[in-house]
């Protein structure tokens, strides 16, 4: 996972996230907003890793920093919800998203069983 805190995808997920928070807490954007926005480069970011990782060493999912990065996300979304800053609806969406995509990116990185390669 030490390698992966290199990367600029990391990084600049990590910012977008950071700084649309951060833009909403200054009250430059909507809070909603600033939810979308860092949901998306979640997603993006775990797309990415997902595709990277197709047909290569498998670890657990609580190893990966799309994990991680995800369920930071997650957090951020039910603590801005809780008080009404995002509505509910908005923030089940969200979540639902980031949950859906995190599943579908962990499939596609896992490789085949050798049970799978027989016809």
């Amino acid at each position: 996972m030490v390698d992966k805190l290199k990367s600029t995808a990391f990084w600049t997920t990590l910012s977008l996230a950071a700084g649309a928070w951060l833009a909403a807490i200054g009250g430059l954007v909507p809070t909603s907003y600033a939810a979308v926005i860092a949901t998306a480069s979640v997603v993006a970011y775990a797309i990415s890793r997902g595709i990277a990782k197709y047909n290569a060493d498998f670890k657990g999912g609580y190893k990966t920093t799309e994990f991680w990065i995800a369920a930071a996300q997650v957090v951020v979304i039910v603590c801005t919800a809780v008080p009404g800053a995002v509505t509910d609806k908005l923030a089940a969406i969200l979540v639902a998203s980031i949950a859906a995509v995190y599943t579908i990116t962990r499939g596609v990185a896992t490789p085949p069983q050798e049970e799978e390669l027989m016809w």
